[in-house]
């Protein structure tokens, strides 16, 4: 339940951030007729299925994003729990996976990647690195490993943005990408900069190539949002460690 609700928050973040918003106030109210969203049509995934999505109230469709979201997150979430437990470790990758699943939304449909949540997650992950496990045996290792792991996070992608943009002649990797694969080292380490890229692009590819079959087109004259992949690639490498 706890991950529905962090999915549930993940809404409101995907919501409110690229309009300029406050996540706090107001509370939750229907995109379409502004009516507060009642307690009882607020229940993650359950409320939409009761109210066949629509809103109570002015009967306006609400996108099947919200369920998808808070379910995908419910998941993600479970499977932490059950991997990692109630622990710091647990907590930090809850965390980290509500990150990159809100800015994958954002950027898959805006083209940005907020900085906040970015420098956020970067934050969590050095802050947190004492207590983080999957870094090492004692909390100073941990806390170099955490540091490294930004470092090579945010050096690794700033090489491939530059050495893509003189293959390709325009920008291959964002700045947004960067920050948000800083963050990733720093929650991970330094050891999973590598893997947690290869298998991002890994995703990445088969989609492009997917898309270009589909469609026809060259693959290679249009823009791809990276953080749903650099999202897959860190789910990819959580499952499989």
């Amino acid at each position: 339940m706890a991950g529905l609700l962090l999915g549930s928050f993940a809404n409101v973040l995907i919501h409110r951030i690229p309009r300029g918003e406050s996540i706090v106030h107001p509370p939750s109210r229907c995109p379409t007729c502004g009516t507060r969203i009642r307690w009882f049509d607020n229940v993650p995934v359950v409320s939409w299925v009761v109210l066949r999505g629509s809103c109570r109230d002015c009967g306006a469709a609400i996108s099947p994003r919200y369920p998808a979201v808070e379910l995908g997150m419910g998941i993600l979430a479970a499977f932490v729990g059950w991997k990692y437990g109630f622990t710091a470790v647990g907590v930090l990758l809850a965390g980290l996976l509500l990150v990159l699943l809100v800015v994958s939304f954002i950027d898959a449909a805006t083209m940005e990647v907020p900085n906040v949540l970015s420098y956020f997650a970067v934050a969590a992950g050095v802050l947190c690195a004492p207590f983080n496990a999957l870094l090492g045996d004692d909390w100073f290792v941990r806390s170099v490993s955490a540091l490294a792991g930004a470092l090579a996070g945010f050096g690794l992608l700033l090489v491939v943005g530059v050495a893509g943009g003189r293959v390709f002649r325009k920008d291959a990797v964002g700045g947004g990408d960067i920050k948000l694969f800083t963050a990733v080292g720093a929650c991970l380490g330094w050891s999973a900069v590598g893997p947690v890229l290869f298998y991002a692009s890994l995703v990445a590819t088969v989609y492009v190539a997917v898309k270009a079959l589909i469609r026809r087109r060259n693959p290679f004259g249009t823009y791809v949002p990276f953080v749903p992949f650099i999202t897959a690639g860190v789910i990819v490498y959580l499952v499989r460690r």
